[in-house]
């Protein structure tokens, strides 16, 4: 028979070299049971793939402290904080709590439209944080993270991580037109563009003249 083995990244604590994270996966990847054990220093994680018929994560989590540091084992359950945009009636927040609230390992949900705003429990080993916002987004509307209690340390990084992209895009824009408006000011005429009057030398001296 087959044996079956199961994938999870979890967070550590306590890394500060790459020595530190090569005697971590030296170690675990000659425990007999585990597959496979990729340590990432740089985002504090362990990525490992071993047979719950031989040892469970726990167990692992114990050879780990073994070598002096600290395997964050997620939390059987996760509250969460929503804030949605788009709901226009009482049905809108109706059809999210009905089709988040029926996924798979979606304790509870509820939706507050006057708040704009969701508060889920769930559990992280059956359902992602990830599949919860596409599905309200499939749905037609926006879902950013406010709060996330419990979970995995790694999925708290994660969604924090993409909300600073999110925050940087925005600054994006703006410095983006005012580059190109820069390019053109500066640029234009060599590529044949005329410069706008009030900076053009033959129209506004007195712009120069200080």
């Amino acid at each position: 028979m087959t044996p079956s083995f199961e994938k999870q990244r979890v967070a550590i604590r306590g890394m500060h070299c790459a020595s530190c994270s090569s005697r971590i996966e030296k170690v675990l990847a000659s425990t007999e049971g585990i597959r496979a054990a990729a340590v990432n220093l740089a985002a504090e994680s362990l990525e490992v793939e071993w047979e719950p018929s031989r040892l469970s994560l726990g167990d692992i989590a114990g050879i780990v402290k073994g070598l002096g540091f600290e395997l964050v084992l997620p939390e059987k359950e996760t509250r969460l904080t929503l804030a949605i945009t788009g709901m226009t009636c009482a049905s809108c927040a109706a059809r999210i709590e009905k089709v988040v609230g029926d996924m798979p390992g979606v304790r509870t949900m509820q939706v507050n439209l006057a708040t704009e705003s969701a508060a889920a429990v769930f559990d992280p080993e059956v359902v992602s944080l990830r599949q919860i916002r596409e599905g309200i987004e499939r749905l037609g509307f926006k879902a950013q993270v406010a709060s996330l209690a419990g979970g995995s340390d790694f999925e708290r990084q994660q969604e924090e991580a993409l909300i600073r992209l999110a925050a940087m895009e925005k600054r994006l824009y703006p410095a983006f037109a005012f580059a190109v408006l820069l390019l053109l000011l500066s640029m234009g005429e060599m590529a044949g563009l005329p410069l706008p009057v009030f900076l053009a030398p033959h129209h506004a001296p007195f712009t120069f003249a200080f």
